[in-house]
């Protein structure tokens, strides 16, 4: 009896599904395309009260539905027909046919006149090697857009991206997330305001304060993009590269992680912490594996010291170890292990430290030992006297200068007053410092002299012009007190009113004090 009825119930489901999905396939003929009635195409059990209310019907097991080309499968329904809608409950998914996108939740909202589907709790969304999660999905099928609005994790073959909001256009393939957004990476971690994430191409678009972190380094920026598949990426406004104690920075940053090229432009920086040195400029580029930094445009080296700041300018500036110049230059000794940093300063190069300044066509300087090596006519100041050679050598440590070495066509002059000055010609000359200030300077090979003579009270008895083999200067408040020989001396005292002038200055003599920075901004004024 029990199985007659049972037999029965389902007859009267059947024959009236059947007719239920005629009138709605007559109903899709009169209304508007875009608003055809959800089609019923099975279900196990059907149950509705024409007295409570003529359209609803509650709906069981194995339930389907057909909406334009969308499919929805569930355990159980409400159908509302007259308003084409449905409630949908366990085991939720849809699908399209001839598309790839599926969705699966434990409930859903559908209204069929405007395509709205609202799913929740333990929402996903797969689509051609993407999944997305969330608690609650909206998606609008006639766009094919999905949006979350109380955080979702997007999963594909190389990133874990999640979010608070976030919007899934299907057709385009194209992810949008707001508000706390991470993107995690087998070789990095975004953080980011903003994102738009195309999936086909993985070119990541964000903006807002972003931050990437890396077992390498940690970039920064306002905005940018970043294909994740090519590992390049552009970063604008405030942007920064660090690499452990190394900081690049500027307003547009271009990264290669592939090849480890970085390039700057705008108002960059390049901070070494080691070192407490910095390079400034509006253009650099950096290669991380050859850990090689090039700087132009205004380009300026500042070093701090414990009590002064040395700063130094030139068309280009580059950073880079001594190993790796040595390699670059083809130097003969092949087995260079030091690792010290060099800086190269290319044409027009000019310093200015308080204690002393200069200026050369180039200039190397090397960090670990603090040697400045000045090629093409360099130019030393300390204080009053100048220093001039074809090439000069500068020690340096500790915020002070230990001494100096001029290599052929060495010249010192000391002024005393608008006319007279000291000078001291030859080959090769060393010069040593106390507290900063030069008190010896001894010279080897030909070396010819013009000093002016005082007595114990200062006032001028004569000039004396002399040469000989080698000699030791000694000086005091930037002016020469003594001359010793070593070598027999050729020479002539005179009174200053009778030396002719062109015995005043020796052979190449050049006075350049007008080019000498008098502060860290003349360093740009060659």
């Amino acid at each position: 009896m029990k199985s007659t009825i049972r037999s029965l119930t389902l007859i009267l489901a059947a024959v009236f599904i059947l007719s239920e999905s005629r009138l709605c396939y007559a109903q899709t003929k009169k209304d508007d395309p875009e608003k055809k009635k959800i089609e019923l195409l099975h279900a196990e059990e059907l149950m509705f009260d024409r007295d409570i209310s003529p359209d609803f019907r509650i709906l069981r097991g194995d339930v389907q539905f057909k909406h334009n080309k969308t499919l929805l499968f569930c355990d159980t329904a409400f159908l509302y027909q007259d308003e084409n809608r449905v409630e949908a409950f366990g085991h939720i998914h849809i699908t399209e046919e001839g598309d790839s996108l599926n969705v699966y939740a434990k409930k859903l909202y559908y209204d069929g006149d405007s395509r709205l589907a609202e799913l929740h709790d333990s929402v996903f969304l797969y689509d051609k090697g993407m999944t997305l999660t969330t608690e609650h999905l909206e998606y609008e099928m006639k766009e094919k857009v999905a949006s979350y609005y109380e955080g979702g994790k997007i999963v594909d073959s190389a990133n874990t991206l999640t979010s608070v909001r976030g919007y899934y256009y299907s057709e385009e393939r194209l992810l949008f997330f707001k508000d706390s957004v991470i993107l995690v990476n087998i070789d990095y971690t975004m953080y980011s305001d903003t994102l738009k994430y195309l999936t086909e191409t993985e070119v990541a678009h964000f903006f807002g304060p972003t931050k990437i972190l890396a077992k390498e380094n940690t970039i920064l920026c306002r905005n940018g993009w970043y294909d994740t598949k090519k590992e390049k990426c552009q970063f604008n406004h405030q942007a920064s590269l660090n690499n452990k104690e190394k900081t690049l920075a500027g307003d547009s940053l271009f990264y290669d992680r592939g090849i480890g090229f970085g390039k700057a432009i705008g108002n960059i920086s390049f901070t070494d912490t080691v070192h407490h040195s910095v390079i400034t400029g509006q253009y650099s580029e950096y290669h991380e594996k050859q850990d090689f930094t090039l700087v132009t445009d205004s380009a300026l080296f500042t070093l701090a010291g414990k009590k002064d700041t040395f700063y130094l300018h030139a068309d280009t500036l580059f950073s880079v170890l001594e190993n790796r110049a040595a390699d670059s230059m083809l130097m003969a000794d092949s087995t260079v292990q030091d690792t010290a940093r060099l800086i190269f300063a290319y044409h027009h190069a000019k310093f200015f430290r308080k204690d002393f300044q200069g200026l050369c066509d180039s200039m190397v300087y090397n960090l670990r030992d603090s040697i400045f090596r000045c090629f093409g006519t360099p130019v030393f100041w300390n204080d009053t006297v100048q220093l001039s050679a074809r090439m000069i050598e500068a020690f340096t440590g500790d915020n002070r200068i230990d001494s100096i070495h001029l290599l052929d066509s060495a010249f010192v002059i000391s002024q005393k007053d608008t006319i007279r000055f000291d000078q001291v010609k030859g080959e090769i000359m060393q010069g040593y410092f106390r507290d900063n200030e030069m008190k010896c300077i001894i010279v080897s090979g030909y070396g010819e002299t013009i000093y002016y003579l005082e007595d114990e009270a200062g006032a001028l008895i004569g000039v004396n012009r002399a040469d000989a083999a080698n000699l030791i200067l000694i000086m005091d408040n930037s002016e020469f007190k003594t001359i010793s020989f070593i070598s027999r001396p050729s020479g002539t005292i005179f009174p200053d009113n009778q030396i002719p002038d062109a015995d005043r200055r020796l052979p190449a003599f050049l006075w350049q004090i007008e080019r000498k920075p008098t502060s860290r901004y003349d360093v740009f004024f060659w």
